[in-house]
């Protein structure tokens, strides 16, 4: 039996469900549910869960920013990293190496210090890094499909 696969989620996979962006939408959920079932294992920075805050505390809805957080945390086989002093390291060379905010930087640190196998965004700034393999879920999702049927 393979091994399940660790994913790393970016902020933006999140926000497009709780924004209910089109193009976003389903390939998260799609990649939620198969996390919830158990086919793949989802890792979060804590750095996601403020930036998912801050989005409703601007529009000043701050229950609901609390409710987004809560349905995060909730969800089976999550792990949420939280970013530790011994991790600002790797995020400084992250940051530096790849060209990244801070925010990117910590987000995606998490995921490979958890030895993801891949990052999944929607955001282009990722699109030439090097220490992780970064795709859309929707590529992610086509890719799992095209392994099954072999």
């Amino acid at each position: 039996m393979e091994a399940v696969k660790r994913v790393g989620l970016d902020t933006n996979i999140f926000m497009g469900i709780f924004l209910e962006e089109k193009d976003k939408l389903e390939p998260s959920l799609q990649i939620l549910k198969l996390i919830s079932n158990g086919d793949l294992e989802g890792v979060v920075s804590s750095i996601s869960l403020i930036e998912v805050a801050t989005l409703f505390y601007q529009k000043d809805e701050s229950q609901k920013g609390r409710k987004a957080i809560d349905l995060i945390r909730a969800l089976s086989n999550i792990t949420i990293v939280d970013v530790s002093a011994d991790m600002a390291i790797n995020i400084a060379s992250t940051k530096v190496s790849e060209r990244l905010s801070i925010a990117d930087a910590a987000v995606m640190t998490s995921a490979i210090e958890l030895k993801s196998d891949v990052f999944l965004t929607y955001d282009n700034d990722f699109a030439k890094v090097k220490k992780i393999r970064c795709m859309k879920p929707e590529d992610y999702l086509k890719k799992l499909n095209e392994e099954g049927s072999q």
